[in-house]
C-alpha cells in the first residue's frame, strides 16, 4: 500500500491467485428470503468454461508478470454487494486491464459502471465495461469487441436443484431483482455473460425458456478474480495486452554514391578488422553481404597466434566510451530465502581491496597462463586463465585472487549465418549481425545487473577493459573471477553431489529471473559445477557464466523471454545445446533424469512455458 496516495501496486499474478474474497455473513440471504428463482441448465463442456478462460488469464499474466499493477482505492460509507464487488473485484479487475495494455497512450482507456437492482444492502449488482472511445482513430474497430457482463449475486443465490444433478437455480428475492437479472443475462445474444454468488461461478451460453451455462466452484486454484479476469481478457485481442517487445529493426542509411566503384576483396581484407567496420546499412545488399562472407571467411582461416605465457597490456576500463547506459526496465525482485541461503553457503572468497586498487588504476598487466576457449560455441570470443602482475607499473600489494579469468572478443573470426540459411533475404539474414561491443554491453550489463550474486552463482566482475596484444592487436574483453572445475563429469558424481548441482541450478536460475535476465543459447559452456562443501562431504555448487547472449528489458522495451526454466535443465541432463536435438544415453554427459525431476523443482510464476521434458 503506498501511504500517500491510497493505491495498492500488484503484479499481475498476485491479482488473479490472491485468494477468494467473500462478502460478510450480512450480505448473504437465508433460503426464506428467496421468493423468486430461475433454472439454470449445466452444459455438458463444463471444462472448457475455465480452461479458456483462465489460458486467457494465467498466459497474459505470465508474460506481463512484472508490469506493476496501480489499483485506485475505492472508497464507500455503506458496506453493499455492490461495494463489496466493486472494491474486491471489479476495480482491481478494471485497473488490472488498464495497466496491462500495450500503448496507455494509444490504446482507449477501460471504462465500466456498477449498478444494483435495489438500494437494498445485498441486491443484486451488474457492472457493465467499454473502451472509452474518445478521440480515439479506431474507434470503429474498438466498438465492435464484445465486453463481458459481470453479475455479482448474494452469497448462496446459486443452488443445486435437488430433484436433477444437472438442473439448478438462481434465487431472488423479489421480481425487481428477478428482471435486473434477466435483463443482464440476455446480454448474452451480445456479450460473454459471467455470474457468480462467491461460493460458484456461472459462464451463461444461452438463454431462453432457461438459462444454459457453465458453473464452477470457486476453489483456491479457480477464483473469482482469475475466473472473472480470464473472462475480461478472453475478449479483448492479444496484441492490446502484448509486451512492448524490442522491434526488430531494418537499417537505413544514406546509398552508396553510384559513381565510385564498391571496395574490392581487398581492399576490404586490409582495411577491416571486426564487423564494427562495415556499414549495417550496406549490408541489406546482397553483394556486400556476399563479399562480408568472404571476408569473414579469410578471417577465420587466418590461424590464431598461441597466447600462453604472454604479457599482455590492458588499459583499465578501456570500453567506457564504446558503452551505452542502461537502465533497466524493471526492479529487482527478493530472492526467495532458501536461495538466499545457497548464495551465502556457497560464498567464496572476496578481495575487496584488490577491487577498490583496480577500479581506480589507469592500466595493469596480465601473463596468459592456459587457454580455455571452448571447442563449441559461436568463437567471438577466446578465454583465458592469467595472472595480474602489475598495476600501474608496481606490483600487486594487497591481497588478490591468484588466477582470473580474461574473455576477449573477436567477431571478426565468429560464426554467422549464409545468406541462403535465411532465405535469401538480406532482412531476415542483419538480424543475426552482432557486433564484439554489442555483446560486451550485454556481458557487462548482466553481470552489474547481478552484483548481489557476485562470488556465488555468479563470478566475481571486475570490469571491461582494452587489451593489447603482442602483435599490437587491440580487443575489448572482461576480467572475472576464476572458477574451479570440478575434474569429473556431473554423472561421475555421488548422487548426492548430482543432487546439490541441480538444487544449486534451480537456484542460480531464480537469480536470473528475478532480475528478469533471459538466457538465449543454453548449452553445458553457460554454467560451471564448481566443488564446495567439505572433503567429507563433497558437493557441487552452479555458477552461471557467458552472458554475451543473455539479455533483460530496458526503459524502453520488455524482452522476449526464453524458456529458461525447461532448456537449463535439459543443458543439465544432456550437456549440450538444447537445439542439436536427442544422443543415445550412452554419450549423455549430467544428471540422470529422475534426480532432475525430483530436485530442480516445479516451474514458477514467470514460466509461462510448458514444453519442456520435465512438464511432461
Amino acid at each position: 500500500m503506498n501511504s500517500s496516495t491510497g493505491t495498492v501496486a500488484w503484479k499481475p499474478c498476485d491479482l488473479l491467485t490472491r485468494g477468494n474474497p467473500h462478502p460478510s455473513d450480512k450480505l448473504s440471504c437465508s433460503r426464506a428470503t428467496f421468493t423468486k428463482r430461475v433454472s439454470v441448465v449445466q452444459s455438458d463442456n463444463t471444462a472448457d468454461f475455465p480452461a479458456q478462460y483462465t489460458y486467457s488469464a494465467k498466459y497474459i499474466s505470465l508474460l506481463r508478470r512484472r508490469t506493476p499493477i496501480v489499483v485506485e482505492p475505492f472508497e464507500s460509507e455503506d458496506e453493499t454487494l455492490r461495494s463489496f464487488s466493486e472494491k474486491e473485484i471489479v476495480n482491481p479487475l478494471i485497473s488490472y486491464v488498464n495497466c496491462l495494455r500495450r500503448s496507455p497512450a494509444d490504446d482507449p482507456y477501460i471504462s465500466h459502471v456498477t449498478k444494483a437492482a435495489s438500494n437494498d444492502s445485498n441486491s443484486v449488482v451488474r457492472t457493465d465495461i467499454w473502451f472509452q472511445l474518445d478521440n480515439k482513430p479506431d474507434a470503429k474497430y474498438y466498438g465492435t469487441l464484445k465486453w463481458p457482463t459481470l453479475v455479482f449475486l448474494p452469497p448462496g443465490s446459486l443452488a443445486r436443484d435437488d430433484t436433477n444433478e444437472k438442473m439448478w437455480n438462481a434465487l431472488f428475492k423479489n421480481d425487481t431483482e428477478c428482471h435486473f437479472f434477466m435483463e443482464a443475462v440476455r446480454r448474452i445474444i451480445e456479450v460473454p455473460v459471467t455470474v457468480t454468488d462467491f461460493n460458484h461461478v456461472l459462464c451463461v451460453t444461452k438463454v431462453n425458456e432457461n438459462i444454459e451455462g457453465s458453473i464452477i466452484p470457486i476453489s483456491p486454484e479457480l477464483s473469482v478474480s482469475l475466473l472473472m479476469g480470464g473472462c475480461l481478457l478472453d475478449a479483448i485481442p492479444e496484441w492490446v495486452f502484448g509486451p512492448n517487445e524490442v522491434p526488430r529493426p531494418i537499417p537505413q542509411g544514406a546509398l552508396d554514391d553510384p559513381c565510385k566503384p564498391s571496395p574490392t576483396d581487398e581492399e576490404i581484407i586490409a582495411t577491416r578488422h571486426s564487423h564494427s567496420d562495415f556499414d549495417r546499412f550496406a549490408l541489406m545488399n546482397k553483394d556486400a553481404i556476399r563479399q562480408f562472407l568472404r571476408w569473414k571467411q579469410r578471417m577465420q582461416e587466418t590461424p590464431r597466434p598461441a597466447m600462453e605465457g604472454n604479457s599482455i597490456s590492458v588499459l583499465t576500463y578501456g570500453f567506457e566510451k564504446e558503452r551505452i547506459p542502461f537502465e533497466p526496465r524493471y526492479a529487482l525482485e527478493p530472492l526467495p530465502e532458501e536461495t538466499l541461503k545457497h548464495m551465502e553457503a556457497t560464498k567464496r572468497p572476496t578481495y575487496p581491496e584488490f577491487d577498490s586498487l583496480l577500479k581506480a588504476s589507469k592500466s595493469f598487466e596480465i601473463v596468459i597462463d592456459k587457454e580455455l576457449t571452448p571447442k563449441t560455441g559461436l568463437g567471438y570470443a577466446r578465454t583465458f586463465s592469467c595472472r595480474v602482475t602489475t598495476i600501474d607499473g608496481k606490483e600487486v600489494g594487497v591481497s588478490s585472487p591468484g588466477q582470473f579469468v580474461a574473455k576477449v572478443f573477436d567477431d571478426s573470426v565468429g560464426k554467422v549465418d549464409t545468406l541462403e540459411g535465411v532465405g535469401g533475404f538480406p532482412e531476415s539474414w542483419i538480424q543475426g549481425f552482432r557486433t564484439s561491443q554489442e555483446m560486451i554491453q550485454c556481458e557487462e550489463d548482466v553481470y552489474n545487473r547481478l552484483q548481489h550474486a557476485w562470488a556465488s552463482v555468479i563470478p566475481w566482475f571486475y570490469g571491461v577493459h582494452r587489451f593489447t596484444f603482442p602483435d599490437g592487436t587491440q580487443r575489448y574483453g572482461i576480467l572475472l573471477e576464476y572458477i574451479p572445475k570440478a575434474t569429473h563429469k556431473l554423472r561421475e558424481h555421488s548422487s548426492e553431489a548430482q543432487r546439490s548441482f541441480i538444487r544449486a541450478a534451480r537456484h542460480a536460475l531464480r537469480v536470473l529471473q528475478y532480475a528478469d535476465i533471459t538466457q538465449r543459447d543454453w548449452t553445458d559452456e553457460q554454467f560451471i559445477p564448481s566443488p564446495y562443501g567439505s572433503a567429507d562431504r563433497p558437493l557441487l555448487n552452479c555458477v552461471l557464466i557467458d552472458f554475451s547472449n543473455a539479455f533483460q528489458s530496458d526503459r524502453y522495451y520488455d524482452i522476449e523471454r526464453k524458456d529458461d526454466y525447461g532448456e537449463m535443465s535439459y543443458a543439465i541432463l544432456l550437456d549440450l545445446d538444447p537445439e542439436q536435438g536427442e544422443v543415445p544415453p550412452e554419450e549423455r554427459d549430467g544428471c540422470p533424469e529422475e534426480l532432475i525431476r525430483e530436485e530442480f523443482g516445479p516451474r514458477e510464476e514467470w514460466d509461462n512455458w510448458r514444453d519442456s521434458y520435465l512438464d511432461e
